[in-house]
């Protein structure tokens, strides 16, 4: 008698610990005893619950799920078990999902017993149904895009494909899961090159975008865009691949044309600079030779001076024809060429020059012939005014500070006269000058040199399109 309460107190707190619902019933539904969870579970004492049906539990909020607990009672006496999620309602006001059964428990000589187990099961249920509800959404998304969806395993056989992928190679889904790329495509070397990306992306563990290649039995070639992720287990370690393959055959197509496009262009250019430079040059020797034939130095100097101005505009279309750039120049090689060839056709002159900033600084041409212009005036008006003597140094500087180019021409010379104002001169080149700068919305600064002279100092906006 002992070892039979001992037997059944250890029983009864295996149960208690248990977070199912378990309780036994006779063979009419009437409960004899139950588990602590089933306390829980009603909001009632064991004691208060003992001797009411089934059926008639505080648990079975909706009449429908009353009358199928009744036949399940009626179905377990005859040999039946019964198992159902049903709807339950918690002490608390909230609701639950409880997989439920009952089953019959059938001694010889002893009464019929009936035994209810149920598991609250409504997180996993919830789970479930968001998990279905991703699936759903991936598989609709997989489904109806027009690009290739794609998962496969470590030796690159194809684990799931979407609808597009049978509709590319012409053969059904079942023809291609199981199987690589190369075992079916038209082209194995093609296959092949697939491949070897995917143990590329298994092998480093990091996505990468490649551009693949299919030729299809016809022979037409199109071109995807396939980007691809390593696979892995809940371990972590990497089980395949997934990826997505878009077709970019019209798009490469239109870069191509594109590029065609552009490099006609750019040829186009080049023949353009090239024929306006021989022009400008034709102008030059024109000017030339009239200048040689008038007696008046004064006019001669103007259509010299002329000449010497159209020059420095052919010279910056040459450096465009030849330096590989169609609407930039290298205003920086430019302005020492131009500075070298103005003080050395000052012959009598000992001018020395020092020019400073990058040895290379591209400005386009729209901004580059109106400060080559500037730069001719500025260097041409030192050389005629700032050294009586004969000797001197100019300096040059360019610099690009952020969306602005700036000029410095300054010389060691003799200075300018007191009170000089450059709006107000009379001077042809000094309205050039300014001229110049207002036509590029700048700023001209005038003042003394470092030591003594005179510097000009030039300020631009590099608007869009200039630098």
């Amino acid at each position: 008698m002992h070892d039979q309460l001992l037997g059944r107190a250890k029983a009864d707190n295996v149960l208690d610990r248990l977070y199912a619902l378990v309780g036994v019933f006779d063979a009419n539904g009437a409960l004899i005893d139950c588990n602590s969870a089933a306390e829980a579970m009603t909001g009632l004492p064991r004691g208060v619950l003992r001797g009411r049906a089934l059926a008639d539990l505080p648990l079975w909020h909706r009449p429908e799920v009353r009358a199928r607990v009744a036949s399940f009672v009626q179905r377990v006496r005859d040999g039946e078990t019964c198992r159902a999620d049903l709807a339950v309602r918690l002490p608390d006001g909230e609701t639950a999902l409880l997989d439920f059964q009952l089953s019959g428990l059938d001694r010889d000589g002893a009464p019929l017993q009936l035994i209810a187990f149920g598991v609250d099961v409504t997180a996993r249920r919830d789970a479930e149904d968001k998990l279905r509800a991703r699936e759903a959404l991936l598989r609709g998304i997989s489904e109806t895009t027009t690009s290739l969806v794609y998962a496969k395993d470590e030796e690159s056989r194809f684990l799931y494909v979407n609808p597009r992928m049978p509709e590319l190679v012409g053969l059904p889904e079942a023809a291609i899961i199981g199987r690589r790329d190369s075992e079916f495509m038209p082209h194995r070397q093609e296959g092949d090159a697939i491949v070897a990306n995917d143990r590329e992306v298994m092998t480093s563990g990091v996505a990468h975008t490649y551009e693949e290649r299919f030729t299809d039995a016809g022979g037409a070639v199109s071109f995807w865009t396939s980007t691809k992720g390593p696979m892995r287990d809940e371990a972590g370690r990497v089980v395949g691949i997934v990826g997505v393959s878009t077709d970019v055959t019209a798009l490469k197509a239109a870069q191509d044309e594109l590029q065609r496009e552009v490099h006609a262009r750019e040829l186009l250019l080049y023949e353009v600079n090239h024929r306006v430079k021989n022009s400008l040059q034709l102008v030059t020797s024109i000017l030339a030779i009239e200048a040689s034939k008038i007696e008046d130095a004064r006019a001669r100097g103007v259509l010299m001076d002329a000449r010497r101005k159209i020059g420095h505009i052919a010279q910056l279309h040459q450096q465009l024809y030849a330096g590989g750039h169609h609407d930039r120049v290298d205003f920086a090689a430019f302005l020492r060429d131009l500075a070298g060839g103005l003080i050395a056709a000052a012959s009598s002159q000992s001018v020395s020059l020092e020019v400073s900033g990058p040895s290379a600084q591209l400005l386009h041409i729209r901004l580059a012939t109106p400060l080559a212009m500037l730069a001719s005036e500025l260097i041409t008006n030192a050389l005629k005014h700032a050294f009586p003597d004969g000797v001197g140094k100019i300096a040059l500087e360019l610099r690009i500070d952020g969306c602005v180019a700036r000029l410095v021409v300054e010389d060691d010379g003799i200075g300018l006269p007191a009170g000089f104002d450059p709006a107000a001169s009379a001077a042809v080149g000094m309205q050039i000058i300014t001229g110049l700068v207002a036509q590029l919305r700048g700023h001209l600064a005038v003042g003394p040199g470092t030591e003594r002279g005179t510097r000009f100092d030039v300020t631009v906006p590099l608007i869009e399109g200039t630098e």
